[in-house]
C-alpha cells in the first residue's frame, strides 16, 4: 500500500488519483502490459494467430490503445478530439486483408477492454482509497473507458471494412484479369503457374458456373458468392470453388469435382436442387479435366446461360449444360430465325405459343422420352393414362403428320422448345 491518501468528498479528485497511479505503475513497462493484454487475444480469438507480422501489429495496436485510453481518462478528452491510435488504424487494415472476420476485431476490443480494467482494479486494490469511493472511482474510470472503446471500436471496424471492400475489388480484379487471359489465351499457359496465381488447381476436374441476379433480386454480390459455394457444396465438390465477380451482377466459377463424376442427369450425382435466393440464376457447365477442361467447361456454362436468357426470365432458376436438350438447343439457337422456321414446320400446331400447345409438347416429349410408354409417362407427369393417351392422339394430330415417320425430327423440335420459347 503506498502512504496518498484521497480525499473521502472528491470523486473527480480520487479518479484523478488513481489513473496517476495506475498510469505511472504502467509507464514502467507500457510495452509489457500490452503483450500481456495481446497474448491474451492471441489465446482466446483463434482468428488472430499465425502470423507473426500481424500479431507484431496487435501488440502496437494494444499499446496505442492503452496510452490513449490513459490520456482519455487522466485528462478527460472528449472522444470528438481524439483521433485512433495510427497502430490501431494500421491493425485494422491489415486484417482485413486476413480470412479473419470483423467480429475478431470487435471481439478484440471488448476482451482487451476488460483485461486492461482487470488490470485496473488490480492496482486499485493496492492504493489507500477510501473504500466508499472505491466503487464509484471505478465505476467512473469503467464509463470513460466504454466510451472510448466504443468510439475506437467504430472507428477500427469502419477502416476495416472500407480497406477490405479496396483490398476483395483489387484482388478480384486480378484475378478476373488473370482468368480472361487463361480463357483466351495460348495452350502453351503453364497450370502450375497459373494454379499458383489464381489460388485454385487447374490440374483438376472442374465444373463451371456462371450466376448472375435478374431485376428483381437483391443485387448483393455476396448473396452470388454465397449461392455458387451452396451450389458447389451440394453438387459434390471436392474443395472449396474458386469464385469471381466479372461485374455488380455476374460471378464466374468453377469447382472440383471427382475425376468419375457424374452429375444428377447421368442418373447418379446428387440433385443440387434451385438456387434458394430467388432472383439468383445458375448456369452450368459439364465436367472436365485439367486446364483444356477448365476453359471448355467455362464455355459450356457460357452456352447454358444463353438457354437460359432464351427460356425467359421465369424459367428454370438452374441451366445445366448436361440436361437433356441443353447441348442441342445451344448449337441449333446460334441462327434463332432459321431455328425458328425449322420448329415451326416440323411441329405444325404444336409449335403455337398456346398454353394447351405446351401441355402436348411437354406430354409428348416425356412419351418420347420413355420409348412410347403411356404407363411410365403418367407415372412421370401424375397423371392417369387414359390423359396420356388423350394427349399424344391429340399431338398427333397437331403435328399433321404420323409420329413414326419423323420422330427424330420431332424429338430434336420438342427439346428445342423446352429450352426457347415458340412464337
Amino acid at each position: 500500500m503506498t502512504d496518498d491518501v484521497v480525499p473521502a468528498d472528491d470523486l473527480d479528485g480520487a479518479a484523478a488519483f488513481v489513473v496517476d497511479q495506475v498510469h505511472a505503475d504502467l509507464a514502467r513497462d507500457i510495452t509489457g502490459e500490452a503483450r500481456l493484454i495481446r497474448d491474451v487475444l492471441e489465446h482466446e480469438i483463434s482468428e488472430l494467430r499465425g502470423d507473426p507480422q500481424l500479431l507484431e501489429l496487435l501488440g502496437a495496436s494494444v499499446e496505442g490503445n492503452v496510452t490513449t485510453f490513459l490520456q482519455v481518462v487522466h485528462d478527460g478528452v472528449s472522444t470528438a478530439q481524439l483521433q485512433a491510435p495510427t497502430a490501431a488504424i494500421d491493425y485494422a487494415r491489415h486484417l482485413a486483408r486476413t480470412a479473419a472476420p470483423v467480429t475478431a476485431l470487435v471481439r478484440a476490443y471488448r476482451l482487451g477492454y476488460n483485461t486492461f480494467m482487470d488490470r485496473v482494479y488490480g492496482r486499485m486494490a493496492l492504493l489507500d482509497v477510501d473504500p466508499a469511493l472505491r466503487l464509484p472511482v471505478f465505476h467512473r474510470i469503467h464509463q470513460v473507458g466504454s466510451s472510448y472503446i466504443d468510439w475506437v471500436s467504430e472507428t477500427v471496424v469502419r477502416e476495416y471494412q472500407e480497406e477490405r471492400e479496396r483490398w476483395l475489388s483489387h484482388r478480384d480484379a486480378q484475378r478476373a484479369h488473370h482468368i480472361r487471359q487463361i480463357l483466351t489465351g495460348p495452350d502453351d499457359i503453364d497450370p502450375t503457374t497459373a494454379s499458383a496465381t489464381l489460388d485454385y488447381g487447374l490440374d483438376r476436374t472442374h465444373r463451371a458456373v456462371i450466376a448472375w441476379i435478374t431485376d428483381t433480386a437483391v443485387r448483393e454480390a455476396h448473396n452470388l458468392t454465397r449461392e455458387v459455394r451452396s451450389h458447389a457444396e451440394r453438387s459434390g465438390a471436392t474443395a472449396a470453388a474458386l469464385v469471381v465477380p466479372v461485374d455488380d451482377r455476374t460471378v464466374w466459377a468453377w469447382f472440383p469435382v471427382a475425376g468419375d463424376h457424374r452429375g444428377p442427369h447421368d442418373g447418379a450425382g446428387p440433385v443440387p436442387g434451385p438456387p434458394a435466393t430467388p432472383g439468383i440464376r445458375l448456369a452450368l457447365g459439364a465436367a472436365h479435366a485439367g486446364l483444356a477442361g477448365f476453359r471448355r467447361s467455362h464455355r459450356e456454362a457460357t452456352e447454358a446461360r444463353r438457354i437460359a436468357s432464351l427460356a425467359g426470365g421465369d424459367g428454370a432458376g438452374t441451366v445445366d449444360y448436361t440436361a437433356p436438350g441443353v447441348a442441342i438447343a445451344a448449337q441449333l439457337t446460334r441462327e434463332p430465325t432459321a431455328v425458328d422456321d425449322w420448329v415451326a414446320r416440323v411441329l405444325g400446331d404444336l409449335a403455337r405459343p398456346s398454353e394447351q400447345a405446351e401441355r402436348l409438347r411437354v406430354t409428348l416429349r416425356e412419351f418420347l422420352r420413355r420409348n412410347g410408354s403411356h404407363k411410365a409417362t403418367a407415372a412421370a407427369l401424375h397423371l392417369h393414362p387414359n390423359t396420356i393417351k388423350y394427349r399424344v392422339a391429340a399431338a398427333e394430330r397437331a403435328l399433321g403428320a404420323p409420329l413414326p415417320s419423323h420422330r427424330l425430327d420431332v424429338e430434336v423440335a420438342l427439346l428445342v422448345t423446352q429450352w426457347r420459347r415458340p412464337g
